[in-house]
């Protein structure tokens, strides 16, 4: 998994983090279209979420417009056959940045497979989308700048994963 800039993810409205917190507070329920299902325990793909968002109240037309065309056309991952690494050595490698935040292991494959997202959409498979999310959690919490560069790129995979690419 190489860390490089992405320009597919970039934020739509910089105006967004400058609402007073009460409006943004009274605008939540503009986002979805059922806000009783906001207080859900259960936990659902991205995809189920995304469906669920309407752009109709609170965003001029041209917002919607991008919001829609990126939702709609969300990056996949191309899978690489075969495979330079194996789900075994994927899931050692994330237990040890998720279960006790040593993310070495992780920085090691990076330098030896920059572009191990590929393999990652390969082998991992939707019964460790779990793990996968505590990772990308556990590296955003870190703080680390270099970590945080990956966050795209799992996203992405988990994207790619829940599409069943």
């Amino acid at each position: 998994m190489e860390l490089r800039h992405d320009p597919v993810f970039h934020p739509v409205n910089d105006n967004a983090s400058k609402v007073p917190a009460t409006e943004a507070q009274d605008q939540t329920h503009i986002l979805n279209e059922n806000p009783s299902d906001n207080h859900e325990q259960e936990q659902h793909s991205p995809t189920t979420h995304l469906k669920r968002l309407t752009f109709s109240r609170g965003f001029p037309a041209d917002i919607q417009k991008v919001a829609r065309g990126v939702i709609k056309n969300r990056p996949v991952f191309e899978r690489r056959q075969p495979p330079r690494a194996t789900r075994e050595e994927l899931l050692k490698v994330f237990h040890a940045a998720a279960d006790v935040r040593d993310f070495r292991p992780f920085m090691e494959m990076v330098e030896r497979t920059p572009d191990g997202e590929r393999d990652a959409v390969t082998v991992v498979t939707s019964e460790d989308l779990p793990l996968i999310r505590r990772v990308r959690r556990a590296m955003a919490a870190s703080g680390n700048p270099h970590l945080m560069q990956a966050y795209p790129y799992f996203r992405g995979i988990v994207w790619t994963i829940s599409k069943g690419r």
